[in-house]
């Protein structure tokens, strides 16, 4: 088993990830693998590319990731205790699984004004047992690192609307 830190390990890891993101984001990956670009992802990479109904999954040897896109979906085992602001609509939600641990990510939407979900998030992850121990405010939004990096959280405004990207790591 290789090293992340090989060039070629991080370039197979990235075209990976470039993958799942074409999907998350939704920009047509689905056609895109209906084309061929699934074999041709495996042939070039050695990496094993699932695409099912919305649902991606790639398998490398140093772990897999998981995708699912649409909304009001979180990723299959995202943390049940994390918080996620109501009303928002879950814009996307990955997993990414390595024998190092399992990172979680999750992208949501609402039309609430930024500073009250930014209160939300600072009020409430204490209370579900995440420790806040950095918050950086700035006039685009505000981040909250939490138990020395196993959870971040990311408050901004994008097209009036506020966005919210949470990801967490765990090992």
């Amino acid at each position: 088993m290789g090293s992340w830190k090989t060039p070629v390990a991080i370039v197979k890891f990235g075209i990976a990830l470039g993958v799942v993101g074409a999907l998350v984001a939704g920009t047509g990956c689905g056609a895109l693998l209906e084309r061929g670009a699934e074999e041709a992802v495996e042939r070039e990479t050695g990496v094993k590319v699932d695409e099912d109904g919305g649902k991606v999954k790639i398998e490398t040897d140093k772990g897999t990731i998981e995708a699912e896109s649409g909304e009001g979906k979180l990723a299959e085992g995202f943390p049940a205790e994390f918080p996620i602001y109501e009303p928002a609509t879950v814009k996307s939600s990955t997993k990414a699984s390595t024998p190092q641990g399992t990172a979680y990510t999750a992208a949501l939407e609402t039309s609430d004004d930024q500073a009250k979900v930014a209160a939300f998030y600072k009020t409430t992850l204490p209370q579900k047992g995440y420790k806040i121990t950095n918050t950086v405010s700035t006039p685009q939004g505000t981040s909250f690192l939490c138990d020395e990096g196993e959870a971040m959280v990311a408050v901004t405004t994008q097209d009036g609307k506020t966005q919210v990207v949470i990801t967490i790591t765990k090992k």
